[in-house]
């Protein structure tokens, strides 16, 4: 009678069997959902560089526009109509637009040279300081 009696008691799932399987679950849905926090912050960051740089890309077409149509001497009256401001006498206009900050500078490319290097970089702050993006191009003045 007592063999009976243990082989009843052998059915189903102890209790530390089924603790073992939850913390098993556990460890997978921890795993998981840190795999998933970090897709969400790559994604974040990857949309944040492309609007960063389409914005780039805008004002880059713009001043190229200016510059194509226009000598060196007429480009900084041509860039504070569009809405560009000039702090200071160096060559260095600023604007900002969708959220972001806009860094133009332009410099000749060597003394004498009529080629100008035309750089532009993108912040994501108004101190300029965190870079999102950043073109640069040659244009003949």
């Amino acid at each position: 009678m007592k063999k009976q009696a243990i082989e009843r008691n052998e059915k189903g799932l102890t209790l530390v069997e089924v603790l073992a399987a939850l913390v098993i679950i556990a460890i997978i849905i921890l795993g998981i959902s840190a795999f998933f926090s970090t897709s969400v912050k790559t994604t974040d960051t990857t949309e944040k560089l492309l609007d960063a740089s389409y914005v780039n890309q805008r004002f880059m077409e713009e001043v190229y526009r200016v510059t194509e149509s226009q000598e060196h001497g007429a480009w900084e009256t041509e860039l504070l109509n569009a809405g560009w401001e000039k702090p200071g006498n160096q060559e260095r206009y600023l604007k900002d637009s969708s959220g972001y900050y806009i860094e133009l500078t332009v410099s000749e490319s060597a003394a004498g040279s009529s080629l100008y290097n035309i750089l532009m970089k993108v912040y994501e702050d108004s101190t300029y300081t965190k870079l999102v993006s950043q073109m640069e191009t040659r244009r003949q003045g």
